[in-house]
């Protein structure tokens, strides 16, 4: 363990001289606290007082550091929101869905051009797209262009792509992106400023969006203030869902949805190529269909 964790433990636990057993853990005493000891032996049931007395200097260590990597990681864990990408309107319908009319001109210009060849039967059916991959190189590219911006706002502090969600049909929803935030004290207190700052904003966007209407029942309240409250005591019904709308808010009340995704597809279009995605391309491409 380093010097500096070392020093980082001993400001935080303080030493109790009624737990006894371990004077012969040089330079390790002064980490423990009985109540800390205790709170091991409690949730860690093989670390029993006896063990403890037995162990080597490097057990020891080997337990204060994993004890140490544990309380990090439910740290981190706490910060973490599961949600979804906000602005993204998901690939049905959308210009995020692969042109495959496009890619079938492109096709038959080729072949006409380089190859001589007026192929007119290439259709869909015969272009094996592989959507799946499409789908998730777009969905990432859209994570890290708008958690960039996120960032940049000071909203989050990272962001993770975790899956496109598929709905069975598309009547009423389309896709989203799945996401793992990580939210610091820093963070909430940077969303609710902006809330804040924007109320009435915020709350024509919470009428409009949660207010239930025909065809569709709203699991949200439209109040506001119910809102509000929930995001100062970090309080939500649901608190992904709901983190992920209030940013939705942000970045729309900060720019039109289409200013976002014009940027993502110029630069999808400049560094990749659609028919990377279709697996016999180059076949066709060829007139071998």
């Amino acid at each position: 363990m380093k010097k500096e964790t070392i020093n980082q433990i001993t400001k935080i636990i303080d030493f109790d001289n009624s737990f006894q057993g371990i004077e012969n853990k040089p330079g390790m005493i002064q980490f423990l606290h009985t109540d800390f000891i205790l709170s091991i032996c409690e949730e860690k049931q093989y670390y029993s007082f006896q063990i403890i007395r037995n162990m080597s200097d490097i057990e020891f260590y080997e337990m204060i550091y994993i004890i140490e990597l544990k309380t990090i990681l439910e740290s981190h864990i706490e910060k973490l929101v599961s949600g979804y990408l906000p602005i993204f309107p998901g690939f049905y319908g959308t210009h995020f869905e692969f042109d495959y009319e496009r890619m079938i001109e492109q096709i038959k210009n080729d072949n006409n051009q380089h190859y001589g060849i007026p192929n007119e039967s290439i259709n869909y059916d015969k272009l094996e797209i592989n959507y799946k991959k499409y789908d998730n190189d777009i969905a990432k590219l859209c994570v890290q262009y708008i958690g960039d911006y996120l960032k940049d706002l000071n909203l989050i502090s990272n962001i993770e792509f975790e899956s496109v969600y598929y709905p069975r049909e598309y009547n009423f929803v389309n896709n989203h992106i799945n996401v793992s935030y990580e939210i610091s004290d820093d963070n909430k207190k940077e969303i609710l400023k902006y809330v804040i700052n924007n109320l009435q904003a915020f709350d024509q966007y919470i009428i409009d969006t949660f207010s239930s209407r025909d065809g569709f029942h709203s699991f949200y309240s439209p109040d506001f203030h119910i809102w509000l409250n929930s995001l100062k005591q970090w309080n939500f019904k649901d608190t992904g869902i709901q983190i992920s709308e209030i940013l939705n808010f942000i970045l729309l009340n900060e720019d039109n949805e289409s200013s976002y995704n014009e940027e993502i597809l110029e630069y999808f279009h400049g560094n990749y190529s659609e028919d990377d995605y279709i697996s016999n391309y180059n076949d066709i491409i060829k007139g071998e269909n």
